[in-house]
């Protein structure tokens, strides 16, 4: 899954204490990846619970992400299986099915034990005519981060670790 949506964190009053002592920088990194990682462990957790279940193959494939160096440090939630945004946006029916997308969907109805043989394939067609709502679990993980206070705290926290270990 390929990311459509951020969150920015203001790290300015970081940066400029950082540059006034000598040592900060390592203890700058230190505590803005440590931010970034909690913010990212908090993110997976609303992703996940959000995250429809039967094997929980999706749901266990989510995984973060930190790169880059301070302060341009940057951080994501990913996921490598191909059918994370339709079950994220939801899918229109397929008003002409080919063979190929009925076969993949008939593999699919025959490995869940829904049916088999020919009602296996007609099970396929349905699927394939009807229309998927999406489930928005990053889209929702997002908003409550956007619009709560939990990302902001872990930042904060962080912050204050630095100022003190800064103090010494």
């Amino acid at each position: 899954m390929s990311e459509d949506f951020s969150i920015s964190v203001d790290t300015s009053e970081w940066e400029r204490f950082a540059e006034q002592m000598e040592g900060a920088p390592d203890l700058l990194n230190e505590r803005m990846t440590a931010a970034m990682d909690g913010s990212l462990d908090l993110l997976l957790e609303w992703i996940t619970s959000e995250t429809p279940v039967s094997f929980g193959v999706l749901r266990a494939s989510f995984a973060k992400d930190i790169y880059g160096q301070v302060p341009n440090l940057y951080g994501r939630v990913v996921s490598p299986l191909a059918y994370g945004w339709p079950v994220e946006l939801g899918r229109k029916a397929i008003p002409h099915p080919g063979k190929r997308a009925i076969d993949a969907i008939m593999l699919w109805v025959v490995r869940k034990g829904i049916a088999s043989g020919k009602e296996a394939r007609q099970v396929a067609w349905a699927i394939a005519k009807s229309p998927v709502a999406g489930v928005f679990m990053v889209k929702k993980a997002f908003d409550r981060a956007k619009g709560g206070k939990e990302i902001d705290q872990i930042w904060e926290y962080e912050l204050a670790q630095f100022l003190q270990e800064l103090a010494k």
